[in-house]
């Protein structure tokens, strides 16, 4: 009798019944969900249970997403919906998807705001939000000792990260000497070079992003035309997702080029270092290609080509919502209300395609960065450095503040910072002071030569150094220079001390001289020091010369 009871327990137990909509942007990578169903059932979750699945591809139209949504909802009360992308479409699905308390799974919606997930707590994400980018770059700095950037960014998603990336950075207290936002779609040389000297004027470390793979070749072409792409600059871009077309974006462009031309684009790529959040190596990620392609024919009875970077994210989504359904079936819970599922998607831990996947207490995928390098030989970027989260309750290597989330830069193997194969990061303006103001501070243009001397060769060094400084005295008051005024970058003390206003009202009490005051700034990317003789243009003869070196 008890086994009868039993054996009617079980068949009651695995009646379960399912109901998933999968809806990503692009129908090549509706694959990557039946793989995971697949998995879940091999893991041993949810034996028995009947899964049903709606699929259709979204294409981040925002009607369609909200479309899908409504069908899911109105025939057969669906379960979860997983999918979508695109911000827009994203934050329309938090509402209804919320307002029905119906868990939903995104593939992308990075940039949502992160007050959704107050609101409607049924919001799971497997794409990093694009305000971890800040803090990962915060770290960047740090580790290379850099304190001053400038940054040009494409308008819509790149803009977007940019501002996040430069308020964290400024909050850590790095100077962005310059931020320029460009068209969504550049396309026009002539405004990549006058922004490229604006930039260039400003400072050495370069952090860009543009929409396209052609505006990307326009900008670095010309970064290259200008002698830009040598030891003294650092270009850095990134993007939230690792996009193929970032780390091989002559595959990507929508213009012909000559082979000459790719062969330049490849040379400039070499002196990019590009940020992103971590995905699998290339040999993983064309098997993984592979299995959904099969599974779109197969199981599917659809033919595609590769399915995008991010069907990762759905593959993993899929597989997170079975198994927090287990965790709450075997608990007992409701696994229809998605709030109860969101509340266990907060800090779990489970096998995903690129190995574990861990999720933070706002039930969003807390990530891996990885940095990735480009040597001309390469096919595409490869990787150098990871910047991942960890917990550390004793001192780290590094000297960070212990017992908080940290992030840590882990190099996995040497880097260039150019393709003449150099090895040693560039650094940021140095800071002028007076006496200073003329000598180059870079620590990789000294040599260090040990050499026996006596004080008679000391004594003939000081007087040859003394006449090498009088000689440049005396040719520097014979000039006569005119330097447009917003051609100088003044120093951060000096911006924080002297204003347009304040310098106006003292060049007009002072007749144009501003008699008791030295300004350093940097021209033409180098450091000087330089007296103001009139607010729109300075002017520098003999007879000012010897006023100011007094």
């Amino acid at each position: 009798m008890k086994c009868v009871i039993g054996m009617l327990l079980l068949a009651f137990v695995r009646a379960e019944v399912l109901r998933i909509g999968v809806h990503p942007r692009e129908s090549a990578a509706i694959g990557a969900a039946v793989l995971a169903i697949d998995q879940a059932k091999k893991d041993g979750l949810l034996p028995g249970w009947t899964i049903k699945v709606t699929m259709s591809a979204t294409e981040c139209v925002t009607k369609q997403t909200v479309a899908a949504a409504i069908r899911l909802y109105s025939f057969g009360r669906g379960d979860a919906f997983i999918g979508a992308v695109c911000s827009e479409e994203c934050v329309a699905l938090a509402n209804y998807l919320g307002h029905w308390n119906m868990a939903f799974v995104a593939e992308g919606c990075a940039s949502v705001d992160p007050r959704m997930k107050s609101t409607y707590r049924t919001f799971i994400g497997l794409n990093p939000p694009r305000r971890r980018m800040g803090p990962i770059f915060v770290q960047v700095f740090r580790q290379y000792q850099w304190r001053q950037a400038v940054m040009i960014a494409a308008d819509n998603g790149c803009s977007q990260q940019a501002w996040l990336i430069r308020e964290a950075l400024m909050d850590d207290g790095v100077e962005i000497a310059e931020f320029q936002r460009l068209p969504e779609y550049v396309n026009n040389k002539r405004v990549l070079a006058e922004s490229l000297e604006k930039l260039r004027a400003r400072g050495r470390i370069l952090l860009f992003c543009f929409q396209t793979p052609d505006d990307t070749f326009d900008f670095l072409l010309e970064a290259l035309a200008k002698g830009m792409l040598t030891k003294e600059f650092a270009f850095v871009t990134y993007w939230f997702h690792p996009a193929t077309s970032r780390r091989a974006p002559w595959d990507y462009t929508t213009r012909t080029f000559s082979k000459e031309e790719v062969k330049l684009f490849k040379k400039a790529y070499a002196s990019v270092k590009f940020v992103t959040p971590e995905t699998f190596d290339d040999q993983s990620s064309s098997e993984f290609q592979k299995q959904v392609m099969q599974q779109n024919l197969q199981v599917l009875n659809i033919s595609t080509g590769k399915p995008p970077s991010r069907s990762v994210n759905l593959y993993d989504g899929t597989y997170l919502y079975l198994n927090r359904v287990h965790e709450a079936y075997t608990r007992g819970i409701d696994f229809r209300n998605g709030s109860l599922i969101f509340d266990l998607s907060r800090g779990a831990k489970f096998k995903g395609v690129m190995g574990e996947v861990v999720m933070d207490e706002e039930a969003d995928r807390d990530p891996v960065y990885v940095m990735w390098d480009y040597r001309p030989d390469w096919s595409a970027m490869h990787s150098y450095a990871t910047v991942r989260q960890v917990l550390s309750e004793a001192p780290h290597e590094l000297g960070l503040i212990t017992c908080n989330l940290m992030k840590v830069v882990n190099f996995t193997r040497e880097t260039y910072w150019t393709e003449e194969n150099n090895t040693v990061p560039p650094m940021d303006s140095p800071s002028c002071s007076l006496g200073q103001c003329f000598q180059d501070r870079r620590r990789d243009h000294f040599v260090r030569i040990t050499i026996g001397i006596s004080l008679p060769c000391l004594a003939v060094l000081v007087l040859a150094w003394t006449i090498c400084i009088k000689r440049a005295q005396h040719n520097l008051l014979k000039s006569n220079w005119k330097i447009p005024a917003d051609d100088l970058i003044h120093s951060p003390h000096v911006k924080s001390t002297i204003t347009t206003s304040m310098l106006g009202s003292t060049l007009a009490s002072s007749g144009g001289y501003l008699a008791d005051s030295r300004i350093t700034a940097i021209y033409q990317n180098t450091q000087v020091c330089l007296h103001p003789l009139n607010s729109r243009r300075l002017t520098f003869n003999q007879a000012e010369l010897t006023r100011i070196m007094r």
